[in-house]
């Protein structure tokens, strides 16, 4: 009976010797699990290549890998502070023309971002005229003068164009020479790219300037219109006499409105209106200036009189 209780309490206490060794091997191998990091394997950006203009900012992300690395930390340097900075969130500051590049540092890897950044582009950002409005007898010319704002900015070309080149042209330099009578829309672009531009609305009527009177020749058709008088030659002066203005049959005249130096004209459905005239030609001012203005509906219309220095002619025609 006595080896029979020895053996059994010698198998019991190898049982516990055993089990007590077992749990501190599971011990031990839990303590080298928990010791162990996980170290960065990867870092990458968003970007690999950007362009920016001096001034302006930019905000890389950097991706660390693995995603349970245990210090995901990123360090933001730049190669060159003078042309562009970098702060601890990856912001990038563009500061000079230049190149440079921007690194992110997790653990020993890294990523890089080239940077190109040019001069800053000062856009336009508005476009007047001198003049919002004009008013022009056909054969006249008015050059508009476009101002670009801001003084600075990078591309103050313009292109011009006329909404209706049977009305109204215009050349490169803004000049708007009157075609025929009715109305255009006369613009100036801006060639940067901005959207911004300027218009006049341009009214041409339909008269003679001070030049084509000049020339005219009595009873010589110009536009539908006749003019006979006594004289030969006209020369922007209506000498005394009588002058009969005609129009081509089927059409009327609503209105001749005339300006002179000095007139005496008379005639059915005349009125004389004092008018600061001023020659165009002769440069020359007259404190005696006068408009002459027949309403009516007729085709033949006669004055009587003398007008010197005419300066324009007038029609509204039915």
């Amino acid at each position: 009976m006595k080896k029979i209780k020895f053996s059994l309490l010698s198998a019991f206490f190898c049982a516990g010797m055993l089990l007590v060794t077992a749990c501190h091997k599971d011990d031990d191998n839990n303590t080298e699990q928990s010791d162990k990091t996980v170290s960065v394997l990867g870092v990458t950006l968003d970007k690999t290549s950007v362009s920016l203009e001096v001034g302006a900012t930019l905000t890389l992300t950097a991706t660390v890998s693995p995603d349970n690395a245990d210090n995901k930390t990123v360090t933001w340097s730049s190669s060159d502070e003078a042309v562009a900075t970098v702060d601890e969130n990856g912001k990038v500051t563009a500061v000079a023309v230049g190149n440079v590049t921007i690194t992110a540092k997790a653990g020993d890897k890294t990523a890089e971002c080239k940077v190109t950044i040019s001069a800053k582009i000062i856009a336009v950002e508005s476009i007047t005229f001198d003049e919002s409005s004009l008013s022009l007898l056909v054969g006249d010319s008015k050059t508009l003068t476009a101002t670009v704002s801001p003084e600075n900015a990078d591309n103050k070309t313009v292109t011009w164009s006329s909404s209706d080149e049977a009305i109204a042209t215009v050349d490169e330099n803004g000049k708007v020479t009157a075609v025929a009578a009715g109305t255009a829309t006369i613009k100036a672009s801006a060639n940067d790219g901005s959207g911004m531009k300027a218009e006049c609305e341009v009214t041409v009527i339909f008269g003679w300037n001070y030049s084509v009177i000049s020339a005219y020749t009595p009873g010589t058709p110009r536009g539908g219109i006749t003019i006979e008088g006594a004289s030969s030659k006209i020369d922007r002066n209506f000498y005394s006499g009588t002058w009969t203005f005609k129009i081509d049959e089927g059409r009327k005249f609503k209105k001749i409105e005339m300006a002179s130096s000095s007139t005496n004209f008379s005639g059915t459905g005349v009125t004389i209106e004092n008018y600061p005239f001023y020659s165009a030609q002769d440069r020359r001012n007259y404190d005696n200036g006068k408009k002459i203005i027949w309403e009516g509906d007729a085709s033949s219309v006669t004055f009587s009189g003398h007008a010197y220095a005419v300066e324009y002619i007038k029609f509204v025609i039915e």
